[in-house]
């Protein structure tokens, strides 16, 4: 090996450790975002679920609808502190593409999936049992009802650089490796 294949390898390893902290950072302040709007959200969707079908809203009555609302409270709740702490579990899009920026409507596409699978679930499941129908699949109304992505734009932008930035270290960390070890064959082999 030598030494200026090692160094070039030690830099490419810090740069990619360095984007990935950059990434961590930015998925937890988009997280955090999105997390914090799921309570209201969540309020305005069974309210106009409500509404849309206000017949079983009326057959449920004062103290049953106040029960659906804390049930709906409780799991917003509970979906705030998931989505919250998702950062391993939403599958962002990694650009295979180093010269393509994922847009916000990508990093959106990851969170509404992760939603619809994670989060959503429970939300469709306290509303089919007071009563109300949920058409189409179990994914519930309205994928992205449950935060503003217009809200997230920036942070969305921001969440898609990064994973390009961690895209690019990667491919550099392995350029810088395969050429660490041909330097170190060569040397070893004796040429």
């Amino acid at each position: 090996m030598s030494e200026e294949t090692a160094l070039k390898l030690k830099q490419a390893k810090e740069s990619l450790a360095a984007a990935g902290q950059e990434l961590e950072t930015l998925e937890r302040e988009f997280l955090a975002v999105v997390a914090a709007q799921i309570p209201s959200h969540a309020n305005e969707l069974a309210r106009k679920l409500a509404k849309q079908q206000a017949d079983v809203t009326k057959g449920l009555g004062a103290e049953k609808v106040k029960d659906l609302r804390a049930n709906i409270e409780e799991a917003a709740l509970r979906a705030t502190e998931d989505v919250a702490g998702a950062a391993s579990r939403v599958k962002w899009e990694v650009p295979s593409n180093i010269y393509t920026v994922p847009n916000a409507h990508e990093v959106n596409a990851a969170m509404r999936s992760y939603l619809r699978r994670s989060v959503l679930p429970e939300f469709v499941t306290i509303l089919k049992a007071a009563g109300f129908t949920i058409a189409g699949s179990t994914a519930g109304p309205s994928l992205g009802s449950l935060y503003s992505e217009e809200e997230v734009t920036a942070e969305a932008r921001a969440l898609g650089g990064a994973l390009l930035a961690v895209a690019k270290a990667e491919q550099v960390l392995t350029k810088a490796t395969e050429a660490d070890n041909d330097a170190t064959i060569n040397e070893l082999w004796g040429d």
